[in-house]
């Protein structure tokens, strides 16, 4: 995918610390709203693909580290607070998508 590489170093790092994502905490996941789950499983992917393109490889650790943090700092918030920093953070997802695309067209 072209949108791993828009995403290499700290642009990935910076990308997921704003998003707020969760999974450090053991939690149930029939528990994790519908969009936590959703917004983690995207984050996860995200970090995956970065995995695999070159100059990430020394940034993934402390990504990684910092992604599982928000992910634990959300899962710790509300339910209803919750719901409201997924959405917020798979709108911020979408948009990043939205001018990746229009970027590669």
């Amino acid at each position: 995918m072209n949108l791993f590489k828009l995403f290499t170093g700290s642009a990935l790092f910076i990308f997921l610390s704003s998003i707020s994502s969760a999974f450090a905490v053991s939690i149930p996941v029939e528990h994790i709203p519908a969009q936590c789950q959703k917004l983690f499983e995207k984050a996860d992917v995200l970090v995956d693909g970065a995995m695999k393109q070159p100059g990430t490889h020394p940034n993934l650790a402390d990504i990684r580290a910092k992604l599982d943090t928000s992910k634990a700092l959300i899962l710790s918030l509300e339910p209803s607070v919750q719901i409201k920093s997924c959405d917020l953070g798979l709108a911020k997802l979408n948009l990043v998508n939205k001018d990746t695309e229009s970027l590669l067209n």
